[in-house]
């Protein structure tokens, strides 16, 4: 690319010394870009090396070519009209010029729940403007923009004069699958129709709410004994922004656990021996307790590790999450006993 470009202005400096005004002279090197044979090919080669002039005439000059006119003077200081419209452009883009303000709420969005962003968009320019606008978010958040006056209007185009605001606002919808206090970027942007490389922009943050619910599911002690009663616990936990409604649990004891009866929640034991509890209500940051009647199976063995495992469905959000009991281990009975008599 340098090289073609050194090409051309050694061009420029010929004529300038047959005396064209250097003002009226431009250069611009288009390296391999505009070829017109093929450079890989050792005849295609020089045909490349080339520097093409292109001369515009002036209207005086035109006028020259038809007797209306006098003769026109290369030296003079006349510039050409692809100068004057180049400079004409410069100030046409200087005087677009646009401010996006966003009116953010901080209150976080509740998950299935519809969001609004508002925002202004002013015309700081020196004259009318028309602009493209679009918003950027991920897919499912549905977002559109609208007219502060008229939610049910989707706009994608707008017309400002001079000093004029537009005010609008960000519609969407805060999807079912966003966890609690995640994080996302709305981007708004406005593009001029008149130059379509200027464009104006800025980002929104939107805050997801979600219930959180965490599950810990263990026997009452940690070393138990073949033949052994006690009780086996799953304790939820809501940590989200959020209560935690309509939650199917679904518990997988281990085959050395006998369940016996649990009267505190309803539940179901479907054939394979899987319980499933119905919790219908986890306040934020409260605990649901779900409490059993086990039993230890005779044949159990000595150092077997026992572990369930947990599933929590959010039935209304369509969410599940998978826990593993704390283990417990089997001790012999012979054991046992042998620790108690060491007590005495």
């Amino acid at each position: 690319m340098m090289l073609s470009k050194q090409r051309a202005q050694s061009v420029q400096k010929i004529l300038e010394k047959l005396g064209v005004n250097a003002d009226r002279i431009s250069t611009v090197g288009y390296g391999p870009l505009r070829p017109i044979a093929d450079n890989n090919m050792i005849a295609g080669r020089p045909k490349n090396r080339r520097a093409i002039t292109i001369v515009t005439l002036t209207e005086r000059a035109t006028q020259q070519e038809t007797g209306q006119g006098r003769p026109v003077d290369f030296n003079s200081g006349d510039k050409p009209d692809e100068t004057k419209r180049r400079l004409a452009e410069k100030e046409a883009r200087q005087n677009i010029n646009a401010v996006i303000t966003l009116h953010e709420d901080t209150v976080p969005v509740s998950v299935e729940s519809n969001g609004r962003v508002p925002f202004e968009i002013s015309n700081k320019g020196k004259s009318s403007e028309e602009f493209l606008l679009t918003v950027a978010a991920p897919k499912e958040y549905h977002a559109i923009l609208t007219r502060a006056s008229k939610p049910d209007e989707n706009v994608t185009r707008l017309h400002l004069a001079a000093g004029e605001t537009f005010r609008g606002t960000v519609l969407f919808t805060m999807p079912a699958e966003m966890v609690d206090g995640l994080r996302s970027i709305i981007l708004i942007k406005a593009v001029s129709t008149t130059f379509n490389d200027i464009s104006f922009q800025k980002e929104a943050v939107v805050i997801s709410s979600a219930p959180f619910v965490r599950a810990v599911a263990k026997l009452s002690k940690q070393k138990v004994t073949p033949g052994e009663e006690l009780q086996y616990r799953i304790t939820l936990i809501n940590a989200g922004s959020l209560p935690a409604r309509n939650l199917s649990v679904r518990l997988q004891l281990p085959p050395q656990i006998e369940f016996q009866g649990s009267t505190e929640v309803p539940f179901i034991q479907e054939p394979d021996g899987t319980l499933v509890f119905a919790v219908d209500h986890v306040g934020i940051g409260k605990l649901a307790h779900i409490d059993m009647d086990v039993k230890i199976r005779e044949d159990s063995a000595s150092g077997q590790e026992l572990r369930g495992h947990v599933a929590v469905n959010n039935n209304s959000l369509h969410r599940k999450a998978i826990f593993t009991a704390t283990a417990s281990v089997v001790k012999a009975k012979q054991e046992n006993m042998k620790l108690v008599q060491n007590e005495f």
